[in-house]
């Protein structure tokens, strides 16, 4: 079916004075795992951890619409030149579980096109909502943004933002722009028209977190073929499952243990195992933990996770 994307920039960041509609935004500083110190298949060994200063990048809005089904894409660019490469996020659904759904219908996420659940996503992104100033207090806060243009490729990053109007297809949140192919290769190379060419998607990368993962596999093999997929990245998959292997030429897969798939105090699939004790290096470990309660599940699945293992898995694989 044919896609059309026009840019909503302006409706969501308050500005769009740029040719490639993606305003100047800063993200924010974090600390990252040295990967000189990560030793691969070795859960006894705790890599030390130094801090990486907030960068500064572009991001823009569109609104890609297939059909009858519309939703915003987030792209954030590095601060200059042209990214000759694409990272592509698939998040989490947004409707699992009442507290999650009733979170996301307060941003108004029956509405694709939402300003305020894509400044979720924004802050999700950047660390932190540029219009604002939001935080994601209590949420996950990924800073997804800083890990990809700290990565050490010139990479672009380019997400959907889900909403809970049902669109079919493998993953209703996402519709389309989940599990067809031409949908989803006609909407990266028309967002990347819209920007004048400020990043090509000659090169193609996939990253997902928790049960994102049932999301990605359909969006893996729908592109095979259409797009020209090099790495997928998991972030302590739902229920452990696996990246598709066959659609991709490298894999890099993390397990916290909290969501199963380890047998015997090892991982059951090809997995690099991240349990509890392999994070005592992490300069926030003991606060974080107290604010979660000690829960292990909150502190690895939904903190340190999605905001360590990205940039890791960028730095370790070859791209």
């Amino acid at each position: 079916m044919p896609v059309t994307v026009r840019p909503i920039t302006d409706q969501v960041v308050g500005a769009d004075k740029t040719p490639s509609h993606c305003e100047p935004v800063f993200l924010l500083g974090l600390n990252i795992i040295d990967e000189a110190t990560f030793l691969p298949r070795t859960p006894a060994a705790a890599p030390l951890f130094l801090y990486q200063p907030s960068m500064k990048a572009r991001v823009g809005v569109f609104a890609a619409t297939a059909g009858n089904v519309t939703r915003a894409w987030i792209l954030l660019l590095p601060e200059t030149g042209i990214a000759d490469r694409v990272m592509i996020g698939i998040p989490p659904s947004i409707g699992q579980g009442q507290e999650a759904a009733d979170y996301y219908a307060a941003l108004g996420a029956s509405n694709p096109l939402s300003p305020p659940l894509i400044r979720d996503y924004l802050a999700l992104i950047n660390g932190i909502d540029p219009y604002s100033g939001d935080t994601r207090d209590g949420k996950v806060q990924a800073c997804y943004g800083s890990q990809v243009m700290g990565g050490g490729r010139t990479m672009a990053l380019l997400m959907p933002v889900r909403a809970l109007l049902n669109a079919g297809g493998a993953d209703g949140e996402l519709g389309p722009f989940a599990d067809d192919g031409d949908v989803i290769a006609d909407t990266v190379n028309a967002i990347a028209a819209a920007t004048q060419g400020a990043f090509t998607p000659r090169n193609v990368e996939v990253f997902t977190h928790s049960n994102g993962i049932v999301a990605c596999n359909a969006f893996l093999r729908a592109v095979q073929g259409t797009l020209p997929l090099r790495v997928a990245i998991a972030l302590d998959p739902a229920s452990a499952q696996s990246l598709d292997r066959t659609t991709v030429g490298e894999l890099m897969q993390n397990l916290s243990g909290q969501t199963g798939g380890i047998v015997n105090g090892r991982p059951t699939g090809n997995f690099e195992y991240w349990p509890f004790e392999r994070w005592k290096n992490e300069p926030d470990r003991a606060s974080t933990m107290r604010s979660f309660h000690n829960d292990l599940f909150q502190y690895l699945h939904n903190y340190a996770f999605p905001r360590y293992l990205l940039r890791l898995s960028i730095r370790v694989t070859h791209g």
